[in-house]
């Protein structure tokens, strides 16, 4: 008569465990191309909505001052205008437009600095002017 061992498993043998690994990997290995779209999709409509803002901005500016900003006035000139301690504008602004659409992108704060803070101003690092499937925001050092 043959007696049947009863005995339960402890463990999973090494195979086993490889097995499971493998699967897991596999799985990772289908899963990283996906999310590498999805962020890639998401970099490419806050690229499109800064694009859409600066647009927003152009437009707005236009609204207020009856003229789309200018491409400032020289462009070696490194010193922003300044009319009675506020910024010129559009017409007698040496930055370009960049600077001048400024209080229309929320970066009021940055252009109203005074004129002592000129090189703060251009180091300032504003977010709508970069496209985050490019590069990061850098600041240029003057």
């Amino acid at each position: 008569m043959k007696v049947l061992s009863t005995r339960r498993r402890q463990a999973f043998t090494l195979i086993e465990l490889l097995v499971v690994i493998a699967i897991i990997a596999i799985l990772i290995a289908l899963l990283v191309p996906a999310v590498q779209k999805v962020r890639e999709a998401a970099n490419m409509t806050t690229c499109r909505n800064n694009l859409k803002q600066i647009g927003l901005a152009f437009q707005t500016h236009h609204d207020a001052y009856k003229a789309f900003p200018s491409g400032g006035r020289y462009w070696w000139d490194d010193r922003r205008t300044f009319n009675a301690g506020n910024p010129c504008l559009y017409d007698q602004q040496t930055w370009g437009w960049g600077y001048q659409i400024l209080p229309f992108i929320e970066q009021r704060q940055i252009y109203v600095l005074p004129s002592n803070n000129d090189d703060q101003v251009a180091a300032a690092l504003i977010p709508t002017y970069f496209c985050p499937g490019v590069r990061s925001p850098m600041a240029i050092a003057g």
